[in-house]
Parts: C-alpha cells; structure tokens; sequence
C-alpha cells in the first residue's frame, strides 16, 4: 500500500493565479464573481478564525453573494470533510469556492471542487493523474501562509488507509489569492515560528532529493531572524516568500515527511508542527548533544528522547507504510538529515547553513517546542 502519492499525480502544465489581491480584499472579490457571473460560492472557513473580526467584516460584506458556508472540519482535514463539503456544495447549489483559513482550508476547498466538478470514484483521482479536468472558480483568503494558496496539491487523510493522500493537479492552483494583512499581522509569533520550521523541514527534503533551493534557504534565514528579533515590517515578505513556497512545490512535489507528519499528527493526536519538530531532532541530536535533546523530549512529555523516537515507530506500525517508515528511520540512523543542516564555515567565519545560522534553527525549534 502506498502512502505518498504525489509522484503519480504530478502534471507538466501549471495554472498561474489569476491575480493576487494585497488590500481591499472584498472590493476585489466582488469584482470578480461579477466578472465571472458567479453568485453562490460556498464558504470554505476555519474554525479558528471564523469569529475573528476581519473574518466577519469579509463575510458581512459578501451578503450580496448567495453564500453557503462549511466549517467544523478538525485538522488535518480527511476524506470524510470532503465529502461533507462537497454534500455542502450541492445543496446550496454553489458554483464557486472561497477558502478563508490556513492551508489545510485551501487544500479542503480545492479537494471539495475537485469532486464537485468531476464524477470521479476517490480511487481514479488517487492513482489516474487524469481523472478530472477542473475546479470551480476558487479564491483563496490565506490567514497563515506556507504555500498551499500558490500549490498544485492537496493533503488529506484516508481514515480507510490509514494514509495520507496527497493529491496534486495543474488546476488546483487558485484562480485568485486575497492578502488580508489583518490576519498575518494578529497571528501570534508561534504560530508564525511554527509555519517557518514546517517549511524548513521542506526545504531541508527537497535539498536531499537534489533540488537547487540555496536561495530560498537564505530567505528563509532572513524571515526567521526577523520574526524572532521582532526588528522588522516581515509581513509583506512572508506573503511573497510563501507564494513562492507553493510555485516551489509545484515543480519538486511535496516533501515526504510533510505528509507523514500529518499522518502522525492524527494518530498519535500529537500537534503536526511539534512532529516536525521531532524529526529535526536528528540535527539537534547532533548540534546539542543528549541533554538538551532529553529536555525536548520532556517538553513534548516523553520520558526520554530514545522513547520520543520509539513512540513514533509505533505509531506508524501496522499502517501499511513500513518502506516509507524505514526510508524515515534511514534518514535518522544515516544522519543525511544532518549531514543537510550541520554547519559549514561561510567566508566570513560565521557558522551557518545556507543563509540560516544553526543558533536561529534552535530558536525556532525552542519557540515551536514551547508552543
């Protein structure tokens, strides 16, 4: 049974937005449906900011718009909201989607498009990458960012499996981004942490599979020191830097342990940004030594960092992802992905990997661990 799927997705041409939209967001989407002759989008929301203010100022002014709305979805998102939202879809005869909330939200309403529009049984779109030709008009109001409003693909978890399916289409990419600013400039610095470490990780893969990302290390580098020292206007940078995460992904693919991360997350019902964290324990292994290693596994409440490791074999056994697993376990026991983040001596004498220093890779992952 496989458990990433990506590769079998893939396609060559790639959907460009349409546009992206940094201020009067509902000015601009309105403009849009009347464009587009659209009238009833289904409303795509996350929980967690559905009663934010800038959430409800947006959804006030769209009462022109015949919307139906879908939320309560936990994440990570499965097959099952899907279908929900997709039920959701057709009831309330909607002819368009806007995804308002983090990535898993647009994952979710490009998955609930994908079923909407195409009369597909779940396994053809998961092993024909031609099943299905489009989504409705999609319109994606980011309140986080990490790529997935610019991607092709699309998480979600197969409770049948248990896997976790990571669809990928040219025509996922959403027609429209809108750019609240409100939203970034209110997430706690956690949370922004967190999504810069989650994309670290992916950087850190997509470089161990050959890929020429030095670049977007030294962006990276950059973000980080200014969101930790707090000595920056970051935000503008963090909308361009996460658009460029999804063009990113739409060329290499998802990194394996993004999606295995997930899968861990729902199982073990530990947060998905603190299993990543996890696995870059194999560098603070390395940069830290055993003690402060033991410390992080005592934050994340395990006894010992030997039983940190332990507890994430098992909770992937019997899953039909044993190769996968070990592929995992290889990279911890090689210690490639140390070998990917260990210092190297820059010109200048300063230690660091790629434009990101190894004292900002451990504090990102002491404010993750935190969290």
């Amino acid at each position: 049974m496989s458990f990433f799927l990506d590769s079998a997705n893939q396609t060559e041409t790639v959907r460009s937005l349409s546009g992206v939209f940094h201020d009067k967001v509902v000015e601009n989407i309105l403009q849009v449906f009347k464009e587009m002759g659209k009238e009833r989008p289904l409303l795509v929301l996350d929980d967690q900011v559905f009663t934010n203010e800038t959430t409800q100022e947006i959804i006030n002014a769209l009462a022109e718009l015949e919307y139906a709305t879908f939320s309560g979805y936990p994440v990570p998102i499965s097959l099952d909201d899907v279908k929900l939202g997709t039920a959701q879809y057709f009831q309330n005869d909607c002819d368009s989607l806007i995804a308002i909330g983090g990535g898993s939200t647009v994952d979710l309403a490009k998955l609930i498009g994908l079923l909407a529009c195409n009369n597909h049984p779940w396994s053809e779109f998961f092993y024909n990458p031609n099943a299905g030709r489009r989504i409705p008009l999609l319109i994606a109001v980011p309140t986080s960012f990490g790529g997935s409003e610019s991607s092709t693909g699309a998480f979600a978890l197969d409770f049948s499996g248990p896997l976790v399916r990571n669809i990928s289409r040219e025509y996922f990419v959403p027609a429209y981004v809108a750019y609240d600013w409100r939203y970034l400039t209110t997430l706690p610095k956690k949370v922004v942490v967190a999504n810069l470490l989650s994309m670290l990780l992916s950087l850190v893969e997509l470089y161990l599979r050959g890929n020429d990302v030095e670049e977007m290390f030294i962006r990276l580098g950059v973000l980080a020191k200014e969101v930790l020292d707090k000595n920056h206007d970051y935000y503008p940078d963090l909308q361009n830097f996460s658009l460029d995460m999804g063009k990113l992904y739409r060329n290499s693919g998802y990194g394996f342990l993004s999606g295995l991360s997930c899968s861990i997350a729902a199982f073990t019902e530990v947060p998905c940004n603190l299993v990543k964290a996890i696995f870059m324990s194999s560098y603070l292994r390395y940069e830290l030594g055993h003690s402060e290693l033991a410390e992080i596994a005592s934050l994340l409440s395990w006894p010992s960092s030997q039983a940190l490791l332990q507890d994430i074999d098992k909770s992937v056994e019997g899953s039909g992802i044993r190769e996968e697993l070990e592929q995992v376990k290889g990279i911890i026991a090689k210690k490639e992905m140390v070998i990917a983040l260990q210092s190297v001596q820059s010109e200048q004498g300063e230690e660091d990997f790629k434009g990101i220093s190894s004292s900002t890779v451990r504090q990102l992952m002491k404010e993750v661990l935190e969290y």
